[in-house]
């Protein structure tokens, strides 16, 4: 689920919280058999599956210098040898991992979940460090929910210029350089230089009042 139930809203909004928010990691050995571990430090029952408490970890989601996004990787201790066994000799190169967000004051139903599924690309095991090294591969981004709008802070995005929402009418007086928006708020064919037009000729001023972006935006959002 990848909606926040009330049950986890609530415990997002509490300024003292006595919960934790946990991973939970459903990590397919084979078609039968899951092997199910928590970064809590004990045992968790969830959705009627008791996660073992264990050292695992998540890398965070980072991008590369191009832009695109790097692959997540999870992180399984194998000091005590316990799980590298398990996750070595089943193969589980192909196989679906979940990993699972929850709170545990929120844990007595299946929806109080935040979760993705990713399949395991690789593994390794990092000697110096004796952890092992399970490749997830990118995040699903088809299944992500997006906007609606490509909301930007400086250009206009929600109007055709001249059209009935813009409201800028070009007539033969029209300057050469403003029969075109740059669709900028302070370009030199902006949408405050059409407005100055506007006012030197004895219209009415609709610009930059008619504005098609979000100036509330944080500065930076170009």
């Amino acid at each position: 689920m990848r909606t926040i139930t009330t049950a986890l809203k609530a415990e997002a909004d509490k300024l003292n919280n006595d919960g934790s928010w946990i991973t939970l990691l459903d990590i397919h050995l084979d078609d039968d058999n899951l092997l199910l571990l928590t970064d809590n430090n004990e045992d968790v029952t969830f959705d009627g599956k008791t996660y073992q408490a264990f050292d695992i970890g998540v890398s965070e989601l980072e991008t590369n210098s191009d832009g695109s996004l790097k692959p997540l990787h999870l992180f399984v201790s194998s000091v005590s040898r316990e799980v590298t066994a398990y996750i070595m000799n089943n193969k589980i190169r192909g196989r679906t991992v979940y990993v699972r967000v929850v709170n545990t004051n929120a844990l007595g139903s299946a929806d109080n979940q935040l979760f993705e599924k990713f399949t395991a690309r690789s593994i390794k095991i990092v000697d110096a460090t004796n952890i092992i090294q399970i490749e997830l591969g990118n995040p699903p981004l088809f299944n992500k929910a997006f906007p609606g709008n490509r909301f930007t802070r400086s250009t206009c995005t929600r109007f055709a210029f001249g059209g009935s929402l813009c409201g800028f009418v070009v007539d033969n007086n029209t300057p050469s350089n403003l029969t075109e928006c740059d669709r900028t708020f302070d370009g030199p064919a902006g949408c405050r230089a059409h407005g100055d037009y506007e006012q030197e000729s004895g219209l009415t001023r609709e610009h930059p009042r008619r504005f098609g972006g979000w100036l509330g935006l944080p500065k930076g959002w170009s």
